[in-house]
């Protein structure tokens, strides 16, 4: 998070930064509302950017980074081989619900997005970074 003026003097009030599971709208995510100000100790009730910078808060950028790595085809088979002996579609998504994970759905082809992804790099092998 970056700030745009100086972090001294300000009005009280407080910066809030939001769960990634309290972002998602329709499986989307809204960067516009992950991080507000209030002058509301609880939060609820949000200054618009422009509130902010009539009471004094400073503009803020917040930048999100997503990063993610791959593991060798050989674990990715294993892992199916598993979780089918544990009775789950390794081509469901039951197990990342069962788990708690959060879902994302993919809006474009796939074969769309892997000939996309093969175009940028070469498979990684996860040994092979430091």
């Amino acid at each position: 998070m970056y700030f745009s003026g100086p972090l001294e003097d300000l009005p009280q009030g407080y910066i809030f930064l939001c769960p990634p599971d309290q972002l998602a709208s329709d499986g989307r995510y809204q960067v516009s509302d992950a991080a507000y100000w209030s002058v509301d100790p609880s939060g609820a009730e949000r200054l618009t950017p422009e509130e902010a910078a009539r009471v004094g808060f400073p503009e803020f950028q917040l930048n999100i980074q997503l990063l993610g790595l791959r593991w060798a085809e050989d674990l990715y088979a294993g892992l199916r081989e598993f979780h089918a002996a544990k009775g789950y579609d390794p081509d469901s998504p039951d197990l990342a619900k069962d788990l708690g994970y959060p879902l994302f759905e993919i809006t474009c082809d796939k074969d769309k997005l892997q000939a996309y992804r093969k175009s940028l790099v070469a498979d990684v092998d996860i040994s092979d970074i430091q």
